[in-house]
């Protein structure tokens, strides 16, 4: 029978019992950790395979400043919606130290009701269309209104678009 974690934790066990936690996904990025933007040297550079442009389709993306918010909710995806962003594929060598310190920038604990965002394992759209697993950090269903509230969705989807064509 499949374990299941606890349900804050927000993996998803697989039919043979191991978790979503413990397979090597790539990790759906939108922010700040792009590729040329501020987090991107300090935690990616160097320690990725592959890097690939990405969609990540029924989600809102939200400009709080110097980072985004992305509000995502694979129940109930929001209709003609989309955030754009890059896949990184993490070197296996380096994958667990990696998604341990991403999970700290993100403020992410696994388990936790206090969490800045949560890690989401969900498909997004490669640049031709296709599907792949991957992790996403969403903003923490627990504190979605307190942080969302004022703030305006990005109708392109593209946070790094948005920032050079309005903090010039």
């Amino acid at each position: 029978m499949p374990r299941q974690q606890a349900q804050g934790d927000r993996h998803v066990a697989d039919p043979e019992g191991t978790t979503m936690a413990s397979q090597q996904l790539p990790v759906f990025v939108y922010g700040t950790l792009r590729h040329g933007q501020s987090n991107y040297a300090s935690f990616l550079a160097g320690h990725t395979s592959k890097e690939e442009s990405a969609v990540l389709v029924g989600a809102r993306i939200y400009d709080a400043g110097h980072y985004p918010y992305v509000d995502y909710n694979p129940a109930s995806p929001a209709t003609g919606s989309r955030v754009v962003g890059e896949l990184m594929h993490i070197a296996s060598d380096r994958y667990q130290q990696v998604m341990e310190r991403l999970d700290m920038l993100e403020g992410y604990h696994p388990g936790s009701q206090f969490n800045h965002y949560e890690r989401i394992a969900t498909d997004v759209q490669r640049a031709d269309g296709t599907p792949v697993r991957a992790w996403v950090y969403v903003v923490s269903p627990a504190r979605r209104d307190s942080y969302l509230a004022g703030l305006t969705p990005i109708d392109s989807g593209d946070w790094v678009a948005h920032r050079a064509n309005n903090c010039r």
